[in-house]
């Protein structure tokens, strides 16, 4: 979602009417500003007047940098360096070896204990659970394989191909691969 964001601020820009728009509104307040100091008999507004266009011309110049900020100027973002520390990010995520304190959840071990009430019992480490379900070596390696093949599924789907497939296919549009 996020990406399909930028695909659009991308396409569609800041309308060009609201950038001409606020370059009016801007003069007609410097306008404005300026005869109404034209009322005050004291040394202080040669010093405010020129410090107030000061401050919004210098606001209105950090908006217009601000409109484009993956343009070629010197102070925008460096888009190829920003896109390959996010491929790496997400490449290191991907390729992260599981905890194991993920790989405890969902196992008896992991689930709170209850009486036949269904009030909590306090954790007391006494072994097994009575109604803790003990699988033959058989039914184990069946469990294994299926998860291995989930394992598989997952990884081909959101594994590296499929991110350097989707990195490759945002950076096409911009001209930085060959």
């Amino acid at each position: 979602a996020a990406i399909g964001g930028m695909d659009h601020i991308f396409l569609f820009p800041l309308p060009f009417t609201y950038y001409h728009l606020g370059n009016v509104a801007m003069t007609v307040l410097l306008l404005l500003l300026a005869y109404s100091f034209l009322f005050f008999d004291t040394a202080f507004s040669l010093i405010a007047f020129p410090t107030i266009c000061f401050v919004l011309l210098g606001m209105r110049d950090v908006a217009n940098a601000m409109a484009d900020p993956f343009g070629g100027a010197d102070f925008d973002f460096n888009l190829i360096a920003v896109k390959e520390t996010i491929f790496n990010e997400c490449r290191t995520s991907c390729e992260a070896k599981d905890e194991p304190f993920l790989a405890q959840l969902g196992t008896s071990k992991m689930a709170p204990k209850v009486d036949d009430s269904g009030n909590f019992l306090e954790d007391t480490d006494t072994g097994p659970a009575e109604t803790e379900v003990v699988h033959s070596n058989a039914e184990a390696q069946a469990i294994l394989q299926e998860r291995n093949a989930a394992l598989k599924v997952r990884n081909r789907n959101f594994g590296l191909p499929f991110l350097t497939e989707q990195v490759l296919l945002i950076a096409v549009p911009f001209g930085d691969v060959p």
